[in-house]
């Protein structure tokens, strides 16, 4: 018979295991994300412990976990890897999220109250500033702008009442973001210039509850970026990791 000390000791062991992996999890996903781990890059077992302060264990389940994101891939006895970035994948990417995401946003310009407006202004306000310091040439911090950009486009969709579509939009948008990243850091002024002038039409069309322009707007922000990361990816000034 197992004593009831016992069994929580093992909740306790298991809970303080599993917040372990949450971390590590956590951590290398926005390092990847980041590109602070290369596309490409090999992901060994000791070299990864030591990164992360984490032993074997946790690390494998943490990398498992990435692998059924397809953020990493797994090289059978070889260990792991970052998962490489291609013009392709984004493609696809792409199709699906703005698919979901004009829904939801559709939804929540349909649904949405006062409360929704607010996050949208104050998240609009706040990116616009970023959007002026980074064309400015005053900010080189593109994880805060990276912020403020993802701030924003939550907001626009927090209105949505369908807990599955914002689920599955999280889910694009996560895979999406390495990507973006990419693009925003390869790609100059021009991009840029274009980028903070849909975020001003995109707000005001859902001010002003036009769905099917605000609609449209996302649709073509988001192939915007794909557009860039594809010229960029042919000037090569982008390292996808595909040979590696």
């Amino acid at each position: 018979m197992i004593s009831s000390e016992s069994s929580s000791t093992d909740l306790v062991r298991g809970t303080a295991s599993q917040s372990t992996v949450e971390s590590v999890y956590g951590a290398m996903k926005a390092d990847i994300i980041s590109g602070s781990r290369k596309p490409g890059e090999l992901l060994r077992i000791d070299r990864m412990s030591r990164t992360y302060g984490v032993g074997p264990t946790p690390l494998r389940e943490t990398l498992q976990r990435l692998t059924a994101e397809k953020l990493v891939i797994a090289r059978g006895g070889r260990g792991f890897q970052v998962a490489p970035l291609s013009v392709e994948e984004f493609v696809d990417l792409n199709i699906a999220r703005t698919a979901i995401e004009t829904a939801a946003l559709r939804l929540s310009i349909q649904y949405g109250g006062e409360d929704w407006e607010g996050r949208v202004v104050a998240a609009g306000y706040i990116l616009q500033k970023w959007d002026a310091q980074m064309l400015d040439g005053k900010c080189d911090d593109v994880a805060r702008w990276e912020s403020a950009n993802a701030e924003f486009h939550g907001a626009l969709l927090s209105g949505c009442p369908s807990q599955w579509l914002l689920h599955s939009q999280e889910g694009f948008a996560s895979k999406c973001d390495r990507y973006r990243r990419a693009a925003v850091v390869s790609s100059g002024a021009p991009y840029r210039e274009e980028i903070a002038r849909e975020h001003s039409e995109i707000l005001d069309s859902v001010l002003k509850r036009d769905a099917d322009r605000g609609c449209a707007l996302l649709a073509a922000h988001y192939q915007r970026t794909v557009d860039a990361f594809q010229r960029a990816v042919q000037n090569g000034q982008i390292e996808t990791g595909a040979d590696a």
